[in-house]
């Protein structure tokens, strides 16, 4: 009875039990299969767990019967796990961007996957796929700029983040990660500039005023 499911859900959250959680949303997903919350429950919980080809099968399942997920959860976590372990997840993610083509994360947790196992160029093919596929967003762009800074062309990153900003002028992940970059290419006039922009754009962001103070220091500007 799925009342009686849930209401065990219920006491079993209340205890912590995560055992019998992950056993009842089992029972309750074979009892409702139609229904979205066992599998994002089971997601979750296989996530923490450190299961991730379960937890991606019910992620998957969350999709396939119309809900949301972000798959950059399961690729946030797997960075310590073994190069075959990873392997497994990434022919996973393939196969579900080939099944959920328009779905933003999955791309993104496959390029983040190839590049944890160092599959660099395939990761800079799959991200670069991914700009003329999927409308641009701030994540696409700074994925793109690690990539090409992970294969060590600081060059080619500074040009995709500074094509990015152009498009996202409010986006301040960007523009700092940028401002980094100069810096450690010793471009600091530039970098300079960025944090300025920064600042000009919230005067209460004290640690891009203080790197701004630095520079100046640097450049031996005490005005």
């Amino acid at each position: 009875d799925l009342a009686i499911i849930q209401r065990a859900i219920q006491f079993a959250s209340l205890n912590s039990d995560l055992n019998a959680l992950m056993q009842l949303a089992l029972l309750w997903s074979d009892v409702e299969p139609s229904n979205i919350q066992p599998h994002l429950m089971l997601s979750f919980q296989f996530l923490e767990n450190g299961n991730y080809e379960q937890a991606l099968s019910h992620m998957a399942r969350v999709l396939d019967l119309g809900g949301d997920m972000d798959f950059t959860a399961l690729s946030a976590r797997t960075s310590r796990l073994e190069t075959e372990e990873r392997e497994l997840l990434i022919i996973g993610m393939r196969q579900l961007t080939r099944e959920f083509g328009n779905q933003e994360s999955i791309h993104i947790a496959l390029v983040q996957l190839l590049a944890q196992n160092r599959q660099l160029q395939e990761a800079l093919t799959e991200i670069q796929l991914l700009t003329q596929t999927q409308e641009l967003s701030p994540n696409i762009v700074m994925l793109h700029g690690q990539i090409l800074q992970n294969m060590e062309d600081t060059s080619k990153a500074m040009q995709v983040l500074k094509s990015g900003i152009r498009k996202f002028k409010e986006d301040k992940s960007l523009r700092l990660t940028l401002a980094r970059l100069l810096i450690q290419n010793d471009e600091l006039v530039d970098a300079r500039q960025q944090f300025q922009i920064i600042v000009d754009q919230n005067l209460e962001d004290w640690e891009s005023l203080y790197s701004l103070a630095l520079l100046d220091m640097e450049l031996e500007k005490f005005d």
